[in-house]
């Protein structure tokens, strides 16, 4: 992932938790452009009402440039059903890439993208402060659930690809 963006991510995570403080989880990554993925109470509340979400609301006021990305009811069918394809706790996210990769995935370039996307996935803030173990543990969790469900012409691209 592009050094410059991230640091410049990080920047805004500073301003951004200057002014919303329950953030469990922080991720970052590359996925319709650049964003952050947020894991907070909020979200693991979520109600889909984000105009009164304290965490929709603090965000919008940041201006962030890695803001919201709106889900489609496509998207929601894949990764759930979040208003916002941001708002996801770790686990869902990474269910999401487990399901993309299972459901969507039908060529070897394809299955290339999706595990470039998944290495280029970083942990910028964890309320643990295990950021490094959180984002290793988190890829390493999503390609063995893949591993378990693909078919073996799909399972031999991931193990291709990942062993490269």
């Amino acid at each position: 992932m592009n050094k410059k963006i991230v640091a410049e991510a990080k920047k805004d995570l500073i301003l951004i938790r200057s002014t919303y403080s329950d953030s469990l989880n922080i991720g970052f990554d590359n996925w319709r452009g650049y964003r952050f993925i947020f894991d907070t109470s909020d979200v693991r509340n979520c109600k889909n009402d984000c105009p009164n979400c304290p965490l929709y609301v603090s965000i919008k006021k940041s201006q962030s440039k890695f803001g919201f990305i709106k889900a489609t009811q496509e998207d929601k069918k894949i990764f759930g059903p979040q208003n916002q394809l941001n708002c996801k706790t770790l686990a869902q996210y990474s269910q999401c890439y487990t399901n993309f990769i299972t459901t969507k995935i039908n060529s070897y370039q394809e299955m290339k993208e999706e595990l470039t996307l998944i290495t280029g996935f970083k942990v910028l803030y964890s309320k643990n402060g295990q950021e490094s173990k959180i984002e290793t543990d988190f890829k390493q969790g999503i390609i063995r659930k893949a591993e378990k469900i693909l078919d073996n012409k799909k399972r031999k691209w991931l193990q291709e690809i990942k062993n490269r």
